[in-house]
């Protein structure tokens, strides 16, 4: 087995969403996602206690949102990717950093308060919205308020209740619901 892991990430958050080996390196190393997500990368998150839908999520990231590197193999983070983030930006870099912080405190309403940016160098949120697990992801992005909080408005959007996988730097990634009028 390869003394170094994969690791996928979202590229406007850095959020860990996979972390993989193999058995032996390749003759032509991969450097870029599609590589290994082709269209897209399918994340099926753990419900929060909020959500009451019986239907499960199954949000996909496209290749063009997503990063991808090789680092030094560590079976705690192959064990669980989703609690990390790819700390780009402090040497040595890149390292893998766990998300500091616990539960992203916010609920199933509209708009969305998101809390201000606990790590600087990452200045960015990510949603991944979806009317069910059947309908397609949209993928939307924006700047974290560094003084304040940030809110994220989904009246954009048609009435109903979305599934929502809010991506926070600083937090693990969190499913919500959320019901837009």
């Amino acid at each position: 087995m390869s003394s170094q892991m994969g690791i996928l990430y979202l590229a406007d958050t850095n959020h860990v969403v996979a972390a993989f080996t193999r058995a032996a390196e390749p003759a032509q190393v991969e450097t870029v996602p599609d590589s290994f997500v082709g269209a897209g990368y399918h994340i099926r998150p753990v419900p929060d206690s909020t959500v009451t839908s019986t239907d499960r999520a199954d949000f996909v990231v496209s290749a063009k949102n997503l990063k991808f590197t090789e680092v030094v193999l560590d079976p705690a983070i192959v064990a669980a990717p989703r609690s990390y983030y790819m700390d780009t930006g402090t040497p040595p870099s890149p390292q893998l950093i766990s998300n500091p912080a616990s539960g992203l405190p916010v609920s199933g309403a509209s708009p969305i308060t998101l809390p201000n940016d606990p790590i600087p160098s990452l200045p960015s949120y990510a949603l991944l919205v979806q009317l069910s697990s059947s309908s397609p992801t949209q993928y939307s992005s924006g700047p974290l308020n560094a003084s304040a909080n940030t809110t994220v408005y989904l009246s954009s959007l048609p009435p109903g209740t979305y599934h929502v996988l809010l991506c926070v730097p600083g937090y693990p990634l969190k499913w919500i619901d959320v019901s837009v009028s």
